[in-house]
């Protein structure tokens, strides 16, 4: 018998988490120490202010980051201000900014929103920026 809650389809609107946790981690997984995490986030919140295309989705050349069937954005002030604010919230936006400012590519086992994906993993695409 297949359990319905799985079974129906949901759409995700934002991951969070603990935005210190995020970058602690980064931060201790490339360098063995969590002391400066901070620098982890001043270059995340320069990475969503220097590309607002891919993370402003109000912008007329704006571009979709898709990683799965995750939304990977939300709305651009939100996305700023959450990237400056120690102990604030994080997306998956933050995640592509944060990669994409220390030019690495992070497997992730997130969960998937429909069943027949829920065993795989997926990879993020890396996107390189000016």
């Amino acid at each position: 018998m297949y359990n319905l809650v799985i079974l129906r389809e949901r759409v995700l609107m934002q991951f969070c988490c603990d935005v210190n946790r995020l970058y602690t981690s980064v931060f201790g997984a490339l360098t063995g120490s969590e002391n400066f995490h901070e620098l982890m986030r001043l270059q995340t919140a320069i990475k969503v202010i220097m590309n607002h295309i891919y993370y402003d989705k109000k912008s007329k050349r704006f571009v979709h980051l898709s990683c799965g069937n995750h939304p990977v954005f939300s709305e651009y002030s939100k996305l700023v201000k959450y990237a400056i604010v120690s102990g604030s919230y994080s997306e998956m936006a933050h995640i592509f900014a944060l990669l994409a400012g220390i030019s690495k590519l992070i497997r992730s086992n997130a969960p998937q929103l429909h069943v027949e994906f829920a065993s795989k993993s997926f990879n993020c695409k890396l996107f390189e920026r000016q």
